[in-house]
């Protein structure tokens, strides 16, 4: 019996978690209508821990992404999203909005990380389905958020993006013609996108919807820079059609000449990030005869970049940049920094000066900008100034100038974190260096000389972070213990084990990595289960290294081996090694419970009572362990008033450390009084359990046994309700079968021939050979008879029901029938899918039990509307059911199980 509570345990836990998930959807719904995307996320993963391809996982994923991409985590939204896609055969209207969204979001990913094509092709992905779902469900569509109206927008700004101003342009249209479904920020950025795109195209036909467009909106609610944006495509338009003096004209309107100046600007940045660097360079020398200083500046600053990648000797490329840009400085008096373009310019100088290798002239540039408002600016000069300091040998200065960074930034830029990572390890700092080393470890971001920092970390502060990637990148002599360290972490165990014996065989490591070598081997051997040669190896390593910071997990892993292999002579010894080895109080406590254990196994129970007695009356977690493993003594002992006192004393506990061993206690209780036969005082036990830890870790299996329990004192009646509540659920437990099979004799049992036979039919299409192995299709015909050809079909009990519900409904006389009658119809109702009508019949079913009396009916079907409205998506209706639950009554164990539905609504 104790085996199959324990092989069954697996199965109850995912029941709860799927109640547990529920409240979790509710409260991450509330998270995100109220724009608190951290807390999307964090329930979106709670539920994503335990939920894999449901219809609640798709929505956590799609929720998580939108929120991560809303938190600036681009890169984590896109995995998300990319990972998580829903089948065909789960597609319903929910789903399909969904898989709009999904796609319309990592379409904004791959936008965001410029990888403009995926970006289109998610977003004509999210308009297309979108389209399905107004076609499926065109009132819900109305009320969703409109994704084929921003997924057109952003396929446009992907396109223009990618200068295929041609496929960009029909999109640009939609949402002119579609204005009121933008934000305002957003129509005007199409607007002059389409402008652009019309004089990207050249020709006439498109200059003359250029001038079109501009004359349309001219009474547009858009700001001056704008408009006079607009006023100098329309004048470039103008331009291209010959007619200059409309040209002029709008020029004129625009403000000033220099306006032409920065659509010429504009072209020769959209030439640059074409790489068409030599067209790039004429519209900057148009724009040079009336270009203001703001213009001259970024000027300044294309140019020199040009000079550095066109250069085929990259020195003379970054010594061509410097004399632009000193030269700029210089014609334009610029002696320190006034705005962000002048702090662009001089970070640039630092930046080529580095590319040369004059660390202290970057330094000195940078300097100039480290105090700007600028977030991005004042950050790159954060690094050029501890790289110079880094590279010139003054590793504590570089280190300072990040950590003084630090106090009031947090720290993502890779660049940073890899030199900070690599400034720590220089200066022995390997515990901090491997916090950041882990974090580029795991995102590949770590350089080449990064990894050998990484590797001395890890081995001086026991951390095992490495990749077989990292490994492979790595050069001398430490990349095959990398390699090796990377299976363990992986746990591929033998592979980890071959590896390490290709380690110790090394002649050019240290003594340091040996030893390490040495434990990870020992250890690989003891999971892969070869125990004889974990023991002899870590033995071989304690007795080497008897003051290494691993000895007491050796200690602990030769224990258990040796456990495995029955050498008790060998087990004991090394688990009080441990005792005596560890370096605080939870790796003693630890190793006292694993003493315990194998001494226990070793029939040695007077000696583990004796070690475990003096901490079982402390009231902590590890006393209350103690007490527990003591009970379990007792039970091998076969002392069972000995265990009992221990586990209702546990049970009993209200301190909150002893929870989940009062909770299991409780049960063992039970459990033990069953395994005895004792089938009074088990139902009692299990009721007791159901009673006080509703909803617990053991609640099926503590219904079920307890309904046999009563089966075998002979209270058939209270056995099947209690059966009931099993088949009641829709949760998914391991019990349902064998509760189904034992109701059916118990109805059989009671003369309820018909519930018998359609249960067993239920069974038989349910799990086909399974029940027809067990003879259920034998019973179901020995039913049938039995029946007397008296059992009629599910819809006709329904209409009689129905009709004799609506004759007696208003004569109080009949209130427990009308309770009857209507507890079946709303179950009826919800079993065919129509949960808003289900709920409804629930709520009269409570007002028929309360006029009969019966408060556990009562609060029964209370529970049932809110999980019917929940289920029609009726929250606020959910919400304020519970809340009338809640107030009626408030132990009860519906009002429990209702709060983990309606709850967080």
């Amino acid at each position: 019996m104790k085996k199959l509570i324990s092989i069954t345990l697996s199965f109850l836990i995912s029941g709860i978690i799927f109640a547990e998930n529920q409240n979790l959807s509710a409260q991450m719904k509330s998270s995100y209508e109220s724009g608190f995307y951290p807390g999307v996320v964090r329930y979106a993963e709670q539920i994503l821990r335990s939920e894999k391809d449901s219809i609640l996982a798709f929505r956590a994923a799609v929720y998580e992404g939108e929120s991560l991409f809303k938190m600036g985590r681009t890169k984590d939204a896109r995995s998300v999203l990319e990972k998580y896609k829903m089948e065909a055969d789960n597609l319903n209207p929910e789903t399909i909005q969904l898989n709009s969204a999904r796609f319309y979001w990592l379409g904004r990913c791959f936008f965001e990380q410029k990888d403009f094509s995926k970006a289109q092709s998610s977003f004509f992905s999210s308009a297309s389905v979108f389209q399905e779902f107004k076609k499926i469900s065109p009132k819900m569509a109305q009320n969703s958020s409109d994704y084929y109206s921003f997924a057109l927008l952003y396929g446009g700004k992907s396109y223009f993006e990618q200068a295929d101003y041609k496929n960009a342009i029909p999109l640009f249209e939609y949402v002119i013609s579609n204005g009121t479904k933008f934000a305002s920020d957003d129509y005007k950025d199409c607007a002059l996108s389409l402008a652009l795109s019309y004089n990207f195209i050249g020709d006439a036909k498109n200059a003359k919807k250029c001038v079109n467009l501009v004359s349309s909106l001219e009474k547009a609610s858009f700001d001056s820079e704008t408009k006079k944006s607009l006023l100098i495509q329309k004048g470039e338009a103008y331009k291209k059609l010959g007619q200059n003096k409309e040209a002029d004209e709008a020029f004129k309107l625009a403000g000033d000449g220099s306006r032409a100046a920065e659509t010429s600007t504009l072209l020769a940045i959209n030439a640059f990030n074409e790489k068409n660097y030599k067209s790039s360079s004429a519209y900057f020398d148009e724009a040079a005869s009336s270009a203001n200083l703001e213009q001259r500046k970024i000027a300044a600053v294309y140019r020199a970049e040009i000079a550095y990648i066109t250069a085929s000797d990259k020195n003379s490329g970054a010594n061509g940049a410097l004399d632009i840009l000193l030269g700029c400085l210089k014609s334009e008096k610029i002696t320190k920094p006034e705005d962000s373009l002048d702090e662009t310019v001089i970070l640039s100088i630092a930046r080529y000066n580095a590319y040369l290798k004059n660390w202290k002239e970057c330094e000195n540039y940078a300097t100039k900008c480290q105090k700007s408002e600028n977030p991005e600016i004042q950050r790159n000069s954060v690094y050029w100034i501890a790289l110079s300091k880094y590279e010139c040998g003054e590793i504590s200065k570089a280190v300072s100038v990040i950590e003084t960074y630090k106090k009031k930034h947090k720290l993502e830029d890779k660049s940073i974190l890899n030199l900070y990572a690599k400034a720590l390890a220089k200066q022995g700092k390997y515990h901090e260096a491997d916090t950041i080393f882990y974090s580029l470890g795991e995102k590949n971001q770590l350089d080449n000389d990064g990894r050998l920092d990484y590797s001395r970390t890890l081995l001086i502060a026991g951390h095992y972070i490495s990749t077989k990637e990292q490994a492979s990148k790595a050069t001398g002599d430490e990349a095959l213990y990398l390699s090796a360290l990377a299976s363990f972490n992986q746990r591929r165990w033998k592979e980890a084990e071959n590896s390490f014996a290709k380690v110790l065989n090394s002649k050019t490591l240290g003594k340091d990595y040996v030893a390490y070598a040495q434990f990870y081997s020992g250890y690989a051997q003891y999971q892969s289960g070869d125990y004889e040669k974990s023991v002899a190896g870590l033995n071989r390593f304690i007795s080497e290294n008897p003051l290494h910071a691993f000895v007491w997990s050796a200690y602990m892993t030769v224990a258990r081996a040796s456990a495995f292999l029955k050498n008790d002579s060998q087990a004991v010894p090394a688990a009080k090694k441990a005792i005596s080895t560890a370096k605080n109080d939870s790796e003693k406590q630890e190793a006292i419970l694993l003493t315990a254990g194998i001494l226990s196994d070793s029939r040695r129970f007077d000696e583990a009572l004796s070690l475990l007695s003096p901490y079982i009356l402390q009231r902590t977690e590890f006393g209350y362990e103690c007490k527990y493993k003591s009970a379990e003594i007792f039970v091998l002992q076969g002392k069972m008033a000995e265990a009992d006192k221990y586990f209702a004393e546990l049970a009993s506990s209200n301190d909150k450390k002893a929870a989940l061993i009062a909770e299991e206690s409780s049960y063992r209780r039970a459990e033990i009084a069953y395994s005895e036969k004792n089938y009074v005082k088990s139902a009692g036990l299990f009721e007791e359990y159901i009673k006080k830890f509703a909803g617990g870790r053991f609640n099926f299996a503590a219904i079920y046994f307890a309904a046999d329990s009563l089966a075998k004192t002979g209270d058939e009646i209270r056995a099947i309700m209690r059966y009931e509540e099993i088949t009641d659920s829709t949760a998914e437990t391991s019990y349902r079968y064998g509760t189904e099979k034992n109701l059916v004799e118990l109805y059989e049992k009671t003369g309820d021939y018909a519930a018998a036979l359609s249960m067993a039919n239920k069974m038989i299409a349910t799990y086909g050979s399974q029940a027809v192995n067990d003879g259920m299709d034998k019973k179901a015909k020995e039913l049938q008879k039995l029946a007397s050809g008296k059992v009629v079909s599910n819809d006709e009990k329904i209409k009689t029901a129905e009709k004799r519900l609506a004759q007696n409904k208003k004569e109080p006389s009949k209130s427990e029938g009308n309770m009857s009658d209507a507890l079946f119809l709303a179950g009826a109702y919800r079993n065919r899918g129509e949960n808003k009508k289900s709920a409804e019949m629930y709520l009269d079913a409570a007002k028929y039990s309360r006029q009969a009396g019966n408060d556990e009916n009562a609060a029964r079907a209370f529970y049932g509307a809110v999980e019917s409205f929940d289920a029609a998506g009726l929250y606020a209706d959910s919400k304020a059911t519970f809340t009338e639950l809640k107030k009626l009554y408030p132990e009860s164990k519906y009002t429990k199980d209702g709060e983990k539905i309606a709850g967080g609504l």
